[in-house]
């Protein structure tokens, strides 16, 4: 079987019972890169986060984010954002999560 939130189902939404989420991972020596990581992204929803980085839509409404930093590949996934939230909202959001890590 395959799990609901990889393989082929990606891009289906995710059930109105699905899980809620929010995953941080910090890779320290990142194998892949940013053009990698976003082909799970819907197709028309990536957008720029600062030089290095993008924010993006991905299985029916969750949201993807990525950006190296330092060296480091940091990816952020979260489920149940709220309707109406923009991407430059989403921008804005991951731009200070990684100012934050670099303090």
């Amino acid at each position: 079987s395959t799990d609901r939130n990889t393989g082929p189902s990606a891009g289906a939404p995710r059930p109105a019972d699905g899980p809620v989420f929010l995953s941080v991972d910090v890779t320290e020596d990142p194998a892949t890169t940013l053009d990698t990581v976003a082909e799970l992204c819907e197709d028309g929803s990536r957008s720029a986060v600062g030089a290095s980085g993008f924010v993006c839509r991905y299985q029916g409404g969750n949201v993807f984010a990525a950006v190296t930093h330092d060296g480091r590949l940091v990816t952020l996934a979260a489920s149940a954002v709220p309707a109406g939230t923009t991407a430059a909202q989403l921008v804005v959001a991951f731009d200070q999560l990684v100012t934050a890590l670099g303090r």
